[in-house]
């Protein structure tokens, strides 16, 4: 086990959680001059630039070393925060997405495979939950600071989150690069590798919708809901906290998971989709702030065990590739999904709320019918050893 990167690995992603301005994203970008649209029209360019990058940076960390990848990544999302401080106009903010987008193509699939390759597989469960564990501490400390330092100026919240990301770039510098096979790795065998297994990638995409999903509920939908129930603006960081506690339990309870993985994640969409209609026939205060808890919750604790599918299940040294290309698959299917969403939300939050959980049904039927093929495979196997 490579200790050195384990920690470090951690350590920059820790960092890299503290985005000050983050609970005032919106309003610090509406000071600099955009409108709603803007922010529209910028995030729809950025999903486009992570899907164009994703695959080619996954071949290039594959083909070149993880280290290189990793430090072109974080240099790019340490500049990044530099640009987003200096912005104040449109063409400004979308420099910054770009350079954002191809910073996370990078980071994608390359950090987890590293770490991957740097535990022993017997290890890799607990040490994706120890690395997104990290990520959440780090977001709720620099959410829980962003309170005192907006207290400064809004300007002093973008400002103060670039020395942070610095440090996880300069940290990136120390990882020892991990060995495995790059000699005749080709694009076009492992795309082929990718696409093996239909079932599997349907089994990747039903989780990684159901991901995404709900962090868009959390992180959107769920300030709307807050609204439309009468909560006032100046709860929202309190409550962004509170969302941010659940996610950091959740993370640490799913460290203590080995076994049925497939059941677990069956569990969860299920509570999730229940949350969900909840949430959509509900006005109580209090129990829709614990449904989106509950929701919150059940998304951190999905990260680790989706991480940790996609890897044991990746049988060659191409693994950056393939986890890139699993990544732009999600994005794909999501680029009809996000769009409609917003388009129901602008008529009706509960009917957007019933579309999701409509999408969520489909995506839990897929994992059940995968998790019976797996069991039917494992039987078969231990009856051929008996």
């Amino acid at each position: 086990m490579n200790k050195r990167n384990y920690y470090l690995l951690c350590l920059i992603v820790f960092l890299q959680g503290f985005v000050f301005y983050g609970p005032f994203a919106f309003v610090y970008r509406q000071s600099r001059g955009l409108f709603a649209s803007d922010i529209f029209i910028i995030e729809t360019i950025f999903l486009a630039v992570s899907m164009l990058m994703e695959i080619p940076f996954g071949y290039i960390s594959d083909k070149f070393g993880y280290k290189k990848t990793l430090i072109i990544s974080n240099f790019l999302f340490f500049i990044s925060k530099i640009v987003f401080y200096k912005s104040y106009s449109l063409y400004g903010f979308l420099i910054e997405r770009i350079l954002l987008a191809i910073s996370f193509a990078g980071l994608s699939g390359c950090d987890t495979s590293m770490l991957y390759k740097s535990v022993s597989k017997d290890n890799s469960y607990k040490a994706f939950t120890k690395y997104n564990l990290s990520s959440q501490i780090g977001v709720f400390l620099g959410f829980l600071l962003s309170g005192f330092i907006v207290k400064i100026s809004l300007d002093s919240t973008a400002l103060f989150t670039i020395y942070p990301y610095f440090i996880a770039f300069l940290l990136t510098l120390f990882l020892n690069d991990v060995d495995y096979e790059k000699e005749n790795l080709s694009f076009l065998i492992t795309f082929k590798e990718a696409f093996v297994s239909k079932k599997f990638i349907l089994l990747i995409l039903a989780i990684g919708i159901f991901k995404e999903l709900i962090m868009y509920l959390t992180v959107f939908l769920s300030q709307i809901k807050y609204t439309n129930i009468g909560i006032d603006l100046k709860y929202f960081g309190l409550l962004t906290l509170s969302l941010q506690f659940f996610r950091i339990l959740a993370a640490k309870i799913s460290g203590h998971i080995k076994k049925n993985q497939y059941k677990i994640i069956i569990s969860i969409m299920i509570f999730s989709i229940i949350s969900i209609l909840l949430l959509a026939s509900n006005t109580n205060i209090y129990i829709v702030i614990g449904l989106i808890m509950i929701l919150g919750f059940n998304h951190s604790f999905v990260i680790p065990i989706f991480i940790d599918i996609q890897n044991k299940n990746i049988k060659t040294d191409n693994r950056a590739t393939i986890l890139s290309i699993n990544s732009m698959m999600i994005s794909l299917a999501l680029l009809p999904i996000n769009p409609l969403i917003g388009f129901i939300t602008d008529t009706s939050l509960n009917y957007a709320l019933l579309f999701i959980s409509f999408v969520f049904i489909i995506c839990l039927s897929i994992v059940i019918y995968y998790s019976k093929k797996i069991n039917k495979k494992d039987q078969n196997k231990a009856n051929k050893t008996k």
